[in-house]
């Protein structure tokens, strides 16, 4: 084993690092999953439509826009197909160059695949005996920020029957709700929490 690793270049070492690394993280994210722990990502956790807290110079819906789909689950995906890809262009004996395009794609095919299951689980949960109306009234945390004068969405953490849920989420205050304010649900309008700041 040591041998073998030893007589790895570089770039391979790189590639089965974040393999080993991704692979491992990605099972723990599943099984969280499917046991109520971690989210279930009601529009994906990436929905396009998802804001983030950019900061910088970048122009706000802009920059809200690509950080919608900047989640760990898609970043751990797209790690996992790009260095599994990559390692089998390695093998295959192409170029780096032809290693990092292919496992790019490959990457990506994986994110949009993720996103498919988790738009799936949302389905199912939202179509199960868990409404959104059962939110109404609760307290959160907002994990996606979301913009004020109901310009955007974003989103926020809430526990519905003991399980802890990310919900696509709007608010009316004037200004916007950064990640980690603490919030409270009053309100469900298309299928989207309306909150406000909990004082």
């Amino acid at each position: 084993m040591d041998a073998w690793w030893g007589a790895l270049p570089v770039f391979d070492k790189i590639l089965w690092g974040i393999s080993v690394f991704s692979s491992f993280t990605f099972i723990i994210q599943t099984l969280l999953t499917f046991i109520g722990v971690g989210d279930h990502d009601g529009e994906i956790g990436v929905d396009p439509d998802l804001q983030h807290d950019v900061g910088g110079d970048l122009d706000a819906d802009a920059g809200s826009f690509f950080l919608g789909y900047f989640t760990i689950r898609n970043l751990i995906a797209f790690l996992l197909g790009f260095s599994w890809g990559g390692l089998v262009f390695v093998e295959q004996g192409l170029s780096k160059f032809w290693v990092v395009l292919g496992g790019t794609i490959i990457g990506l095919v994986f994110v949009a695949a993720v996103m498919a299951i988790m738009k799936g689980l949302s389905n199912l949960m939202s179509s199960g005996t868990i409404t959104l109306k059962e939110a109404v009234g609760k307290e959160g945390t907002v994990t996606i920020m979301v913009p004020g004068k109901m310009e955007g969405k974003g989103k926020v953490n809430v526990s519905i029957r003991g399980k802890l849920m990310d919900l696509a989420a709007i608010t009316r205050e004037e200004e916007t709700l950064k990640r980690g304010q603490q919030v409270k649900i009053v309100a469900l309008s298309n299928e989207q929490l309306v909150i406000e700041k909990y004082l």
